[in-house]
């Protein structure tokens, strides 16, 4: 966003302009103790839209960062947004106030870029929302082009990576249709167990899901999928793996927020208290996070796969198993008929099995 530093500007490093005799740390300190209090420099940085809170960490640590019209290289230091003048690579900081911070939520549809722009010149998340490219909206992580719902996006940049970030253990839950029946139960426990996908190097966290709805005829299956990490394609990925392809998936929870009765390509605002909640839930890396995830299905059976049973014959099943497909699709919300899609999933899971 900002050009290539061009060498400092108008004077030396931290300690150039203090009085004789003090050292350069306690000229640091005394800075640091001068610029208030309010919030650390980084994050303020990055909350305008700079850049990530990583890299606005790294370009202190460069000297590429005035505050005051002094280069500050303490990522210890705190500055008061209203009052304090600060430039990177020589050009002002347009700071925002807490009151241009904007949240939204979008049921992203099936087609459209999780990107801010394409080369290609395709359709993205943030052409959806008037006045995005103007907020500086990111997507707070992704959802594939062949795959629907839930997408926050935010210009509060300090947070775009704590909730993406796999060792937070944020939930997403999805509803996900797949073909060629039931999993076999040694199918069943490697998706949920967890499983190594070609070309990673770790295997997946533990997953919950749970069975809504099943049609015998065209032997596709609905299931509820909660996940704690975000590999690439990463549902797609597993169920192609133990031979059942995915048909469908459509997003409904990021943490505590619902995808709600938003339809595809509409949006709304997140409240306050979906933001302090959402902010809430990612106040601290969660540690042992695939272990968490798997004693969490232990103590809550409720939460974990329903297990396949053994129908007369041989062939492994889960209860409940519909009677038939028409008014059981139509209540989970799958359309086959339109674009062998899931259009907009209106019926969430049974209340037994519901997540709060």
């Amino acid at each position: 966003m900002f050009p290539p530093a061009a060498g400092a500007q108008g004077g030396g490093g931290r300690g150039g302009g203090g009085s004789k005799g003090r050292s350069a740390q306690q000229g640091a300190a005394k800075d640091q103790l001068r610029l208030g209090s309010s919030e650390r420099l980084h994050k303020v940085l990055a909350h305008a839209g700079v850049d990530s809170r990583r890299q606005c960490e790294q370009m202190i640590l460069d000297g590429r960062v005035r505050v005051n019209g002094k280069i500050v290289s303490s990522l210890g230091t705190r500055v008061d947004p209203r009052k304090d003048d600060l430039l990177v690579d020589g050009q002002k900081v347009a700071l925002r106030s807490r009151e241009e911070t904007a949240w939204v939520a979008i049921h992203k549809p099936k087609g459209v870029i999780t990107s801010t722009n394409d080369e290609l010149g395709r359709r993205t998340v943030v052409d959806l929302i008037p006045g995005a490219d103007r907020m500086r909206l990111l997507p707070v992580g992704r959802l594939d082009r062949d795959s629907a719902g839930l997408l926050l996006l935010t210009n509060d940049n300090a947070w775009v990576n704590v909730l993406t970030h796999p060792s937070y253990g944020h939930e997403k839950l999805y509803r996900v249709a797949i073909t060629e029946g039931y999993p076999s139960p040694p199918a069943w426990k490697k998706v949920t167990e967890g499983m190594m996908l070609e070309g990673e190097t770790a295997p997946t966290q533990p997953c919950d899901i749970e069975i809504i709805s099943y049609d015998e005829r065209r032997k596709h299956l609905v299931l509820d999928v909660v996940l704690r990490e975000g590999k690439n394609r990463q549902i797609r990925r597993m169920f192609e793996a133990i031979g059942h392809p995915v048909r469908a998936i459509t997003r409904l929870k990021h943490g505590p927020i619902g995808l709600k009765q938003l339809r595809p390509g509409e949006w709304r605002a997140l409240t306050a208290s979906e933001v302090e909640r959402l902010k809430r839930k990612g106040a601290e890396p969660k540690r042992g996070a695939s272990h968490r995830a798997q004693s969490d299905s232990q103590q809550h059976p409720e939460r974990r796969a329903e297990a396949p049973r053994q129908q007369q014959g041989g062939s492994s099943a889960a209860a409940p198993v519909p009677s038939a497909a028409g008014a059981d699709w139509e209540g989970a919300g799958v359309d086959w008929d339109d674009d062998d899609d899931v259009e907009f999933l209106r019926q969430p899971a049974p209340a037994s099995r519901q997540r709060t």
